[in-house]
C-alpha cells in the first residue's frame, strides 16, 4: 500500500479543529520544510523519494498557515507544544527577546511559552528536555541560569534518549559532561537534582506508547 499523502492527512487534521489535531498538522508540515535541504541534496530516487512525493502534497496555503496551527494548539495548552512554541517566538519574531524583551507582548509571550515548556519537560517531552537541559545551562535567553535544574534536566534528557533508544545523538550529554555538572553543586542540590530527574523519567514511562517525542 502506497504511503497516505501528507496534503490529505493535514486537511483531515485541520477539519477536526482539534487543537491536538492542529498541532500534529504542523509537525507534519514542518517536518516536511526541516527535510527539504535533504531532497534538494538527493535528487535522485532512493530512501527519500516516498517522503518526498508525501510531502509534494502539502499546499502552499498550508505551509502559509502552519504557524496558525501552531497558535491553535499553544493557546489551548496542547501536550507537546511548548518547544515548537518557544522556537518561533512572540509573532514569528525570533530575535525579540533581544531587540524588546521589556515590550508587554513578549513578556506575556515568554512567561506563557516557558511554561508550556517546563509543563511538557516534566513529564519527559524530548524536546522541552532539550530546551530546558540548555535553558537552565545558561545557554539560551529563555530561562535564567540555575545549575540544579540543568543538571536535573540534563540527567532526564539523557535518560530519555536511553530509553526511546535514539541515541548516541550528538547534543546527548556524556557521564562526564554531567560529573562537570554535579561538581557545582552541594549535596543536598545534587540528591535534588537526581530525585527531580528520576520523577520526570517516571513520567516519561508512564505516557501512552504511541507518544515517541
Amino acid at each position: 500500500m502506497a504511503p497516505r499523502a501528507f496534503g490529505e492527512e493535514v486537511a483531515e487534521l485541520i477539519a477536526s479543529r482539534e487543537p491536538a489535531d492542529a498541532l500534529k498538522a504542523y509537525g507534519i508540515i514542518e517536518g516536511c520544510e526541516d527535510l527539504r535541504p535533504v531532497f534538494e541534496m538527493n535528487p535522485t530516487p532512493g530512501a527519500f523519494l516516498p517522503h518526498k512525493k508525501q510531502c509534494a502534497t502539502i499546499t502552499d496555503a498550508m505551509r502559509r498557515s502552519k504557524y496558525d496551527y501552531l497558535r491553535v494548539a499553544a493557546y489551548a495548552g496542547t501536550p507537546g507544544v511548548g518547544s515548537a512554541w518557544l522556537r518561533y517566538g512572540p509573532s514569528g519574531d525570533v530575535d525579540a527577546l533581544r531587540t524588546r524583551p521589556n515590550d508587554p507582548s513578549v513578556v506575556e509571550w515568554k512567561e506563557q511559552a516557558t511554561a508550556l515548556v517546563i509543563r511538557d519537560g516534566d513529564k519527559g517531552d524530548f524536546d522541552a528536555l532539550q530546551d530546558l537541559m540548555n535553558g537552565y545551562a545558561g545557554k539560551t535567553p529563555f530561562f535564567d541560569a540555575d545549575p540544579s535544574r540543568a543538571l536535573a534536566y540534563a540527567i532526564a534528557y539523557k535518560d530519555v534518549v536511553d530509553l526511546l533508544q535514539l541515541g548516541p545523538i550528538q547534543n546527548q550529554p556524556t557521564d562526564a559532561e554531567l560529573d562537570v555538572l554535579a561538581a557545582k553543586l552541594s549535596p543536598e542540590q545534587l540528591a535534588w537534582a537526581k530525585a527531580f530527574a528520576a520523577a520526570i523519567v517516571s513520567a516519561r514511562v508512564k505516557k501512552p506508547t504511541s507518544a515517541t517525542r
